[in-house]
């Protein structure tokens, strides 16, 4: 936890995260030339943890590099001085890595429940979208296990080795902001992928060492820097500040890591093997559960539910009859298959190169 200044907050922080530390778990707290007695205090607080100070303010992400240096053990979770981490969040967070999985994000909410942020999307530009926000956190759409661009370093879990093997975050984008994108781009680079895991959860503060105006300046700076290497990248994604409070433009956001989407209905068996077959392809299956890497939903009316998704889908599997109408209006371009039938054929018919089986 890198840290500057405001106690009162930092406080609430360390009062949340001390219930899910024991001893397999090292606490390491990074002082950024705290200009307000915050060091000491967090002395006083904290006696078992490992204490770093800056005799300068030298900003997030090299502070966070300085605190991963001292620290031990084969994950690092950074969690930031205004975020207070949940029940069950960091167990979460390290069931959820593993194999080319190697980075995971809490879930984010407001002090009133509701989402903040569950995972991060770059839209054109590289403007950043917290997705879901304002939603329940129950809210099926966001509320499994997938791929994002990036995760906030306001609850990300990184394996130590692979951090390390990346550099760590840049210091270039010091004193904040862009750099937790930076480094899960460079970590996708490598061929490993970052997740959102709902069921770890954080409330963020927000703002906690700073202000909003002194945040949008940086978020500006930074993008620049942003852009130069990662600009090309992002050229064919939707415009981020069109997206709210459109619920197709959100979904188009979240998925637009692939163009491989299947709607399943109520045959959990077919969406975990199309889970299983196809690396990359976005699933959701109606009407029942099947894994926390699948989108589970459950509306009460299923119609206007299609309409919210138009366009959205490459396949529509074990779709009962009476839905053909509202099917062929919905999602016309999708491949269609009515009733039951073999998922891997319908999925082999639609998925374009670069998400092929997993064998």
């Amino acid at each position: 936890m890198a840290v500057h200044g405001n106690w009162p907050v930092v406080e609430r922080a360390l009062t949340a995260l001390r219930p899910a530390l024991g001893p397999e778990r090292e606490l390491v707290l990074v002082d950024d030339a705290s200009p307000d007695g915050t060091a000491e205090r967090l002395a006083e607080a904290a006696p078992e943890a490992t204490l770093v100070r800056n005799d300068e303010n030298i900003g997030f992400g090299p502070s966070c590099n300085a605190g991963a240096a001292r620290a031990g053990g084969e994950n690092l979770c950074f969690v930031n001085s205004d975020t207070l981490v949940g029940e069950g969040a960091l167990d979460a967070l390290e069931a959820a890595v593993g194999g080319k999985t190697v980075a995971a994000a809490a879930t984010l909410l407001e002090e009133d429940g509701r989402v903040q942020e569950s995972g991060c999307a770059v839209g054109r530009e590289g403007v950043t979208y917290p997705l879901g926000a304002g939603s329940s956190v129950d809210d099926p759409a966001w509320a499994f296990r997938r791929e994002v661009d990036y995760g906030s370093a306001a609850c990300l879990l990184v394996r130590r080795d692979t951090f390390t093997d990346a550099g760590g975050f840049d210091d270039g984008y010091a004193p904040g902001y862009y750099e937790d994108a930076d480094l899960c781009l460079r970590l996708e680079e490598r061929g490993l992928r970052t997740v959102v895991e709902p069921g770890a959860r954080a409330v963020h503060l927000q703002y906690g060492s700073g202000s909003r105006d002194r945040a949008r300046e940086l978020v500006a700076r930074n993008r620049k820097r942003f852009l130069r290497r990662w600009g090309d990248r992002f050229d064919h994604r939707p415009i981020v500040v069109a997206a709210h409070p459109w619920p197709h433009r959100q979904l188009a956001l979240r998925d637009a890591r692939t163009l491989t989407r299947f709607l399943v209905f109520e045959d959990a068996a077919s969406a975990r093997e199309l889970a299983d077959r196809w690396r990359g392809a976005r699933i959701t299956l109606l009407g029942v559960d099947a894994g926390p890497e699948i989108e589970s939903a459950r509306p009460q009316d299923v119609e206007p539910w299609l309409e919210e998704r138009r366009f959205h889908y490459s396949a529509v599997i074990a779709a009962p009859d009476d839905l053909r109408p509202a099917l062929e209006r919905s999602q016309p371009q999708a491949v269609h298959a009515y009733g039951s039938g073999d998922p891997g054929l319908v999925a082999g018919g639609i998925a374009p190169a670069g998400e092929e089986p997993r064998g």
